[in-house]
């Protein structure tokens, strides 16, 4: 029989004793651990930091005394370098959490709703001020309870308003009024923007934000809308819209770009000739903007109808091989000449560094959707009849543009697409070489006034560079001589790249390897025939 370890005897030894123990109703301490909170007042810190606008470390004192918390303060001492637009939801918050500690040795509170990230730091600086607790780490002076505020004083601002709707109070703010106690829907597909003069003067915090909503498809979208830039890649909320036509008011669902226990909450509005107004707190990522008064009542802000055009500047664009995908089997290098001055563009060729101002391959008219974000150009010449009026769409980023439907090159469009047909979107990346000033050119060649954009030198930086030219529709006598000789004979498809062209030279060029094909074919059966013969 095996001999028993030293310590499998001490360890079953314990076990029985643990097991006594339990029978006869003694509890035993953690080991490693004081359990005991000793009586005193303890200071401790927790940081909040949102959306770069909120920075600061918030103290909480606690007093134990008989190892309970007999109350929970701010440190007015060592808060006293927090800013004043913070200090209105901090106490708010303390306000809603201070008595759930008492009686406890530590246990979170429930977070207040209007004041989250305040109260998640208070909670974290009870917890932390009771581990300082069982050390017996009281503070210095612990003869008095700390004489900060524990959130009970009246003049707090903040509060709950979620479900706390405004119905509209007059026309004014709510158009659709049929005169029959109904309302008609009346809002439209557009963009509305908050600035800080969106909100009432007496507001605390006024967040900037970009409202996207598209009407026909009863859906939005938030973003973030900082130094007059709308972050459209960045989903601050979005879901569906609802509307009641009792009360004329609008119901935003969130579905994305929330926190998970934000995921189905909502937000209402009205809608006027001024813009979105917004009757209860619009969310934004997890936070919301609740402003209220001085009671506690929601304060109403209308996000105005908004102008913005984008951040596309004038200046030069070029494609090359390392635009595409690795997959696209046609890389077709192309030069883009933009000026928002006129909102006009035009293709020119590129080829080795080169780029061929005397050719237009597509030149027209530029639009930008502030909904979306998304730029259109519509062509106008330069390229074939039966593409005049079509169009390409593009997206703009540090990078460049980038193009989400197929650009147009004469009387072809580089038509990217995977295995599955879907598009492979690629960026023209901004460009910084000198292009000789050749505007003694004739019209027709989308030269000089017609047309030119690519004269003089765009900067380094992204999406700038004024060009000395510009760009407009072609003549119909360019659109006729892009035309003649070529008329569009349907989609050449190679691998998973798609090239629609009319061009009689690359026509030759496939029958001329066609008949070479067939030459070798029949070559290689004759041989293999002579070789059957041997």
């Amino acid at each position: 029989m095996k001999k028993r370890g030293t310590a499998g005897l001490l360890g079953g030894a314990l076990a029985v004793v643990l097991l006594a123990g339990n029978v006869l109703g003694v509890s035993y301490p953690a080991y490693a651990q004081d359990t005991q909170h000793h009586d005193g007042n303890y200071t401790a810190s927790a940081h909040v930091e949102f959306h770069e606008v909120v920075n600061y470390d918030l103290y909480v004192t606690v007093s134990v005394k008989d190892g309970v918390i007999s109350k929970v303060a701010l440190n007015d001492e060592k808060n006293a370098d927090i800013e004043a637009v913070n200090v209105p939801y901090i106490n708010y918050a303390m306000k809603g959490m201070a008595d759930s500690y008492i009686g406890t040795t530590g246990t979170a509170a429930d977070t207040v709703s209007g004041a989250t990230y305040s109260a998640n730091a208070i909670n974290e600086a009870v917890a932390k001020a009771m581990v300082k607790s069982q050390a017996n780490e009281a503070d210095a002076d612990t003869a008095d309870t700390p004489s900060g505020d524990n959130g009970q004083n009246d003049n707090q601002n903040g509060s709950d308003n979620t479900n706390d709707t405004q119905k509209p109070s007059d026309d004014k703010t709510n158009s659709g009024d049929t005169g029959n106690g109904s309302y008609e829907r009346v809002l439209k597909t557009g963009a509305y923007e908050l600035t800080a003069d969106s909100y009432d003067a007496s507001a605390m915090m006024k967040m900037p934000a970009f409202i996207c909503i598209d009407a026909e498809n009863n859906t939005f979208s938030v973003h973030p809308y900082k130094n007059g830039v709308v972050d459209y890649a960045t989903n601050k909320g979005s879901g569906s819209i609802s509307f009641d036509s009792a009360t004329g008011v609008y119901t935003m669902t969130y579905e994305g770009g929330v926190t998970v226990v934000a995921l189905g909450s909502t937000t209402t509005f009205t809608v006027s000739d001024k813009g979105i107004t917004f009757t209860s707190p619009l969310r934004y990522g997890a936070a919301q903007m609740n402003t209220t008064d001085a009671d506690g009542n929601f304060l109403s802000y209308t996000a105005k109808t908004s102008a913005y055009e984008g951040t596309l500047t004038s200046g030069a664009y070029v494609l090359t091989a390392d635009s595409y995908d690795a997959s696209a089997m046609m890389k077709m290098p192309a030069y883009i000449g933009i000026d928002m001055g006129k909102k006009t563009f035009i293709v020119h060729p590129y080829k080795n560094d080169v780029v061929d101002n005397d050719t237009n391959k597509g030149s027209g008219s530029i639009s930008f959707d502030s909904a979306t974000g998304v730029y259109t150009m519509t062509y106008e010449g330069g390229v074939t009849v039966v593409a005049l009026g079509s169009t390409t769409t593009f997206t703009v980023s540090d990078k460049g543009i980038t193009f989400t439907s197929p650009l147009r090159y004469g009387a072809a469009q580089m038509n990217t697409t995977d295995a599955d047909g879907n598009f492979l979107s690629y960026t023209a990346v901004p460009y910084t070489q000198e292009i000789p000033d050749g505007d003694t050119n004739d019209d027709t060649q989308g030269k000089g006034d017609s047309g030119n954009t690519s004269g003089g030198t765009s900067n380094d930086s992204t999406q700038s560079g004024e060009s000395t030219g510009n760009s407009a529709s072609e003549s119909s006598a360019n659109a006729s001589e892009q035309d003649s000789g070529s008329t569009q004979s349907g989609a050449q498809t190679s691998g998973n790249s798609t090239v629609e062209t009319g061009d009689a030279a690359m026509t030759g060029i496939y029958a001329v390897s066609a008949v070479v094909s067939i030459g070798l074919l029949i070559a290689a059966a004759v041989l293999k025939k002579r070789k059957r013969v041997l």
